[in-house]
């Protein structure tokens, strides 16, 4: 488990260790609110919500939103959208991190609310066109990985506050409450072996004190037992811890790349680090 080279690399990376920023990407294209992001070959995809405006800073959760997942592609120093697919039905709107199986991309869409339902979309990254119909699953799921080579499909609901396990054929393996309740996940990516590099963000109480920090858990799906934690402080121009939303890996060995966005609308741009 530890022997694969992703686990590896993160693993000699701890709270101390100096990240190394090697670029940003500026996103030339309406992001709204990022979800997801993954890389597929030399192509990248990102899933995000615009979600409807309510009441100065809420949103209006009375009327749908638009999902969307977009296919990214990179000019110089600019990502720029090559194609973008909605994905919205009624009030299931909202997007999570999303994943694939080489031929495929699946994005959970849902109400945007805890402990409400979702619609998986199957997309074809050849047509970029849905296949079949969604699958209808009672909870929100806001992040997906999946492990080809046991094939197995992972998910985490708002929040992560509980886990799923499905096969191929999206019969249920295993559900549980995970059992980290102090961090928040947002996006999880498979990283080899049988471990989940999960990211998120923590809050907690310090004498009165409301205090944020973000990071990164190794977590161990036979156990589902985090054996790594890396906390992150660093934030981005706006402010927002780097695993405030979506998260992805991409290892070019013997360097690892972690990338991360963060930050919603007209901020929004793929922070780049090295490990």
């Amino acid at each position: 488990m530890h022997g694969d080279p992703v686990t590896a690399k993160l693993m000699a990376t701890s709270d101390s260790s100096e990240w190394q920023r090697v670029g940003r990407l500026e996103l030339d294209f309406a992001t709204d609110h990022p979800q997801g992001l993954i890389r597929v070959g030399d192509r990248w995809f990102l899933s995000t919500v615009r979600i409807p405006e309510g009441e100065p800073g809420s949103p209006d959760l009375s009327v749908p939103g638009d999902g969307y997942v977009i296919e990214v592609g990179r000019e110089g120093g600019v990502g720029v959208e090559r194609r973008r697919l909605l994905l919205s039905d009624g009030m299931a709107y909202h997007p999570g991190g999303i994943a694939d199986d080489g031929a495929n991309l699946y994005v959970p869409v849902s109400e945007y609310r805890p402990d409400s339902s979702c619609l998986i979309y199957k997309i074809d990254l050849e047509t970029f066109q849905p296949v079949g119909d969604p699958v209808a699953f009672p909870d929100h799921i806001g992040a997906l990985s999946i492990d080809q080579a046991r094939r197995r499909i992972y998910g985490m609901s708002w929040a992560s506050r509980r886990i799923y396990v499905w096969d191929y054929d999206w019969n249920l393996v295993y559900a549980n409450k995970n059992p980290i309740e102090n961090v928040a996940y947002q996006d999880i990516d498979f990283g080899g072996g049988s471990t989940l590099a999960c990211g998120g963000v923590m809050t907690f109480d310090l004498n009165g004190m409301e205090i944020n920090n973000g990071g990164i858990d190794l977590i161990d799906t036979n156990t589902w037992l985090p054996f790594h934690r890396i906390m992150i402080s660093t934030k981005t121009h706006t402010g927002r811890l780097l695993t405030y939303n979506a998260f992805s890996h991409r290892l070019d060995y013997p360097d690892l790349h972690l990338l991360f966005v963060p930050d919603d609308d007209e901020d929004s741009q793929v922070e780049i680090f090295k490990v």
